[in-house]
């Protein structure tokens, strides 16, 4: 009997540090890279993520002005007094765009991290 509760008194603290690992690895996935597409499947798109930040968004080939930023593991969203660009997550490389304006009305987009 004493061998068991050995056992278990030495594999517990293993199990800890194994379960903290675990739920370390299964962390937010980062949004970091360029994510690119075409809006409405015809004008191209690009948007810059660095440390979970949108820090570059263009338009056409056209840098575009970002004020504003949120971001969650399954979405990231930003964009100005004009417009917003909300990207929902689909997988670790894809992810679906919206583009909404008062001005211009809403869009979509399929982007892909390169």
């Amino acid at each position: 009997m004493r061998m068991d509760r050995r056992w278990i008194l030495v594999s517990l603290p293993l199990v800890l540090l194994a379960s903290i690992s675990a739920t370390k690895a299964a962390g937010p996935m980062s949004w970091d890279g360029a994510w690119t597409g075409l809006w409405g499947g015809a004008d191209d798109t690009s948007i810059k993520i660095a440390d979970n930040k949108v820090v570059g968004y263009s338009f056409k080939g056209t840098t575009q002005p970002v004020e504003t930023g949120d971001v969650t593991e399954k979405q990231l969203s930003f964009g100005t007094n004009v417009f917003t660009i909300t990207l929902t997550r689909t997988s670790e490389t894809t992810a679906v765009a919206q583009f909404q304006s008062n001005t211009m009305g809403v869009t979509k987009a399929n982007l892909t991290r390169q």
